[in-house]
């Protein structure tokens, strides 16, 4: 029975690590999305002040 439960803890946490994963991996692709639309709009400022 003990065995049994360490299996599905270990099961569990598996699952869990993969949504960690999947959820940092969502936020690096955002993250990534927010530079690439920052930075043309700070060449253009920098562009026009100059």
């Amino acid at each position: 029975m003990e065995l049994g439960a360490f299996r599905n803890r270990n099961t569990v946490r598996k699952r869990y690590d993969r949504k960690e994963t999947a959820r940092s991996a969502q936020v690096v692709r955002l993250q990534g999305m927010n530079r690439a639309a920052v930075r043309p709009d700070a060449t253009m400022r920098t562009s026009t002040t100059i």
